[in-house]
């Protein structure tokens, strides 16, 4: 799951490109969603994957989770990661666990971007 409310489409392309269909990617996004789905609709349709996109207006902070117990978090939006300076922390499998509950829910209570 990715969680950054100004992820874009060369975010998706740079980062997620090489996504395998075997893989699923939750993205919880907000302000470029209509360009983020143009950009899965094409790597859907090339590669199988299974990709959801899901926009939301209660998001300000920037996650990466792998699975259920691996996140990290980062200081500006992953669109932005080597043009400005900015950290990526990773955070302790409690911390982690706890915060992918939240953000679960938001991903539940968000709306699914068509």
């Amino acid at each position: 799951m990715i969680v950054d409310p100004y992820f874009n489409g060369e975010a998706f392309d740079t980062y997620l490109s090489a996504t395998k269909p075997e893989i699923s990617v939750q993205i919880l996004a907000d302000r470029y969603a209509g360009d983020i789905k143009q950009y899965i609709e094409k790597h859907t349709e090339q590669y199988k994957t299974k990709i959801s996109l899901k926009r939301s207006k209660e998001l300000h902070d920037r996650l990466v989770f792998i699975d259920g117990d691996i996140a990290w978090i980062m200081g500006g939006s992953i669109k932005d990661a080597g043009k400005k300076a900015t950290y990526l922390i990773p955070l302790a499998s409690p911390l982690a666990i706890a915060k992918k509950e939240i953000y679960t829910d938001l991903w539940e209570k968000a709306k699914l971007y068509e």
